[in-house]
């Protein structure tokens, strides 16, 4: 279960930030035509690059679960057979629920933060809609205000579906490893392998999850700025 993380790169970027951030922090557009132009195309990049990133996790959850389905079996198995192992380290083991659980609270109070802010920008949109005399459509005919309402619009979708997404994804995770804990507690998984978890997901895990995170400020920072 654990050689999934091993090839798992944090620091491959799925969406080319620094090019995609400077187009957006100052966009420029000759006529509304060009602006509906570069505006899909920007929003299909940001897409399939957030897609990426939900697939990414997507595979580790499953990777885990699925170790997890087989450990169970196998102790399912060995617990049939009263063939227990010796009794764990509670404290060591104890010591390592705490690290997850602090992790996963650290990770429900960012989800909140961001899903704060994506609320705000939603209101934001609401009155900019009620302002402006816009389809929200995203014709090419529309102003070029309007075609950066409408992109406004989309970015708050695209974050507040990839947000939820996300994070439920994480959610399931860190549930897998509580049950993982709790295999341990029935003698049937050495504590060494939750050590080892524990390491492994310390190293290649929570470093993606905080560039994930910044990515999400990101991008809440320039649609408001729009």
């Amino acid at each position: 279960m654990l050689s999934f993380f091993l090839v798992f790169s944090v620091n491959g970027q799925v969406i080319q930030q620094n090019s995609f951030f400077e187009q957006l922090n100052n966009p420029q557009f000759s006529n509304p035509k060009e602006a509906a132009t570069k505006i899909k195309t920007w929003t299909n990049d940001l897409k399939v690059g957030l897609d990426k990133i939900l697939l990414q996790e997507t595979l580790v959850s499953r990777e885990i679960n699925r170790g997890y389905e087989r450990l169970s079996m196998a102790c399912d198995q060995l617990l049939k057979n009263k063939d227990k192992l010796e009794v764990q380290d509670e404290p060591k083991l104890k010591k390592l629920e705490l690290s997850f659980e602090g992790r996963n609270k650290f990770l429900s109070e960012r989800k909140v933060l961001i899903e704060k802010q994506i609320l705000s920008l939603e209101n934001e949109i609401v009155e900019i809609q009620r302002k402006q005399n816009c389809n929200f459509l995203g014709l090419a005919d529309d102003s070029i205000q309007c075609q950066i309402s409408v992109f406004k619009k989309n970015l708050i979708a695209l974050m507040k579906n990839f947000t939820e997404k996300y994070y439920e994804l994480i959610q399931r995770r860190y549930k897998s490893y509580a049950s993982l804990i709790g295999k341990s507690r029935d003698k049937c998984l050495r504590y060494e392998f939750i050590e080892k978890l524990e390491q492994t997901d310390q190293e290649y895990l929570v470093p993606y999850e905080r560039n994930t995170y910044m990515l999400l400020e990101k991008l809440v920072s320039v649609t408001a700025r729009l």
